[in-house]
């Protein structure tokens, strides 16, 4: 397991998808849809997405936004290294990703205002 201080940013909550082990989808505990890799790939399950494309768990807090089930989160979320995501993109993408956030803040906050 990574030891990645999480600064509240939930960019990880909205990644394409969280595969569950297998023990995971049969204990019940989570919201999950099924996931299949191609056509013709094995059957897996992934958690559950809001229609934002947000981790069904993911939750508004008071200061921002975070995971309702972070002490029994999966494992793919509890080994989930954001550095080493963040290295993937070059720098064009890592400038489109932070303009989301941006804007996906601003919206929030305007939001709140209402």
């Amino acid at each position: 397991m990574t030891d990645v201080p999480c600064n509240g940013c939930s960019r990880c909550c909205y990644q394409d998808r969280v595969l569950l082990t297998d023990e995971e989808a049969a204990s019940g505990r989570y919201q999950m849809v099924p996931n299949r890799k191609g056509n013709d790939g094995p059957m897996q399950w992934m958690l559950a997405k809001k229609p934002n494309g947000g981790c069904i768990y993911l939750r508004p807090f008071a200061n921002g936004e975070g995971c309702a089930i972070h002490d029994d989160a999966p494992v793919a979320c509890k080994a989930f290294d954001c550095r080493a995501w963040w290295r993937s993109f070059t720098v064009a993408q890592q400038d489109m990703i932070m303009a989301d956030y941006r804007d996906r803040r601003v919206a929030e906050a305007a939001r709140e205002r209402l």
